[in-house]
């Protein structure tokens, strides 16, 4: 949902903490400030949904900053050490690896047998391949591009977009999105902005 797609939000934050740490990436003192402002309107987010959505197991959240973590290191590592690849190869190379795990746990999963005497399965299959190409090969193909053409943090900052969109579907969805939570959110998106307003060199 929305709250979802604004968490996903910090992946730029990390891109940029992860680089300096560990990829030799230099960092301006304006930029710093950005992390932290970033990191505190992901606190302020998180906090919001706690309180207005007591419901709702909110520390499940970490899972998705966890994930922001992870997008972190591939973009970096892609940057620093394949970007003498094409983004067709690396694109290629990294769903080669996942597929024989992904295809024991679908075995496993017994969606197949789910098949017999079900049409609507069929054709569920159809869109779930529409998506695996559109939305999956072909936009890593297209990020990948980007990473090798720019620099990480301006890569990462595709995720700007996501919350745009998604708290807009989450609002017609009936997703309870309250003022705080917007906040928050606005938080974030300033921080990511701070961060990639001086451009980041990198260290030779």
């Amino acid at each position: 949902g929305g709250i979802t797609s604004i968490l996903n939000s910090v992946a730029p934050l990390f891109t940029t903490m992860v680089g300096i740490a560990l990829f030799g990436l230099a960092l301006k003192g304006r930029q710093v400030i950005g992390v932290l402002i970033g990191l505190f309107g992901t606190v302020v987010l998180i906090a919001a949904g706690m309180e207005n959505n007591t419901d709702q197991n909110y520390w499940y959240a970490f899972f998705i900053i966890f994930s922001a973590l992870g997008y972190a290191f591939n973009i970096n590592i892609i940057k620093k050490y394949l970007s003498h690849l094409s983004p067709l190869a690396v694109t290629t190379a990294s769903f080669g690896v996942a597929f024989f795990p992904a295809l024991i746990i679908l075995i496993y999963s017994g969606v197949f047998r789910q098949f017999a005497g079900n049409g609507a399965m069929y054709e569920a299959v159809w869109y779930v391949m529409a998506l695996a190409f559109l939305g999956t090969a072909l936009a890593n193909i297209l990020f990948n591009k980007l990473i090798k053409l720019s620099s990480p943090v301006f890569a990462a900052s595709v995720t700007y977009l996501i919350p745009l969109v998604a708290v807009l579907w989450g609002f017609l969805d009936g997703e309870n999105i309250s003022i705080l939570q917007l906040l928050g959110g606005i938080i974030i998106l300033f921080g990511v902005w701070l961060v990639n307003r001086k451009k980041l060199v990198w260290q030779k």
